[in-house]
């Protein structure tokens, strides 16, 4: 699960938390909470670093150009591993800002990166919260992302 504290960073739920009646601190496995459109969801605590049963994999995702102007380029895939839920499974990637997945709707998918002008090279991060046919919740792990484009010459 991700939130985004004070300062408006987005920021991982590792662990939730509670004091129950009798003041002992117990740990909270799955949250329920209503999203934008009112319906009920259902999260589960414990959800960073992919240990919900959504794995994100691998751990880089990197792609290149070689031209003048300003192409975008195309990572190699990232892909979910689902050890739990029950199918069939809906996806939402959450790529960096201008960053945006070439299959939305899929858990494989490349990324397409912003503009890169010459000599450029950016870093980026990705998740995703993948939804089972019965509405659970599961967050996968953040991994990295690169692209660079190697054109040197004039523009």
């Amino acid at each position: 699960m991700k939130i985004r504290d004070a300062s408006n960073t987005l920021r991982t739920v590792k662990s939730v938390k509670m004091r129950d009646g009798s003041n002992a601190l117990r740990t909270i496995s799955v949250v329920k909470m209503r999203d934008a459109g009112n319906v009920l969801r259902t999260v589960r605590s414990g959800s960073g670093g992919g240990s919900s049963g959504a794995v994100l994999a691998p751990a880089l995702v990197q792609g290149s150009v070689y031209s003048s102007g300003s192409p975008r380029a195309t990572t190699n895939a990232a892909y979910i591993t689902m050890s739990v839920g029950a199918a069939p499974y809906t996806v939402i990637w959450y790529p960096d800002t201008d960053w945006s997945a070439i299959s939305p709707l899929s858990l494989t998918t490349a990324f397409r990166s912003p503009p890169l002008f010459s000599g450029d090279q950016i870093s980026a991060s990705v998740y995703a919260i993948v939804t089972d046919s019965l509405g659970n919740e599961f967050t996968t792990n953040t991994i990295s992302m690169f692209a660079a484009n190697y054109y040197n010459g004039p523009a």
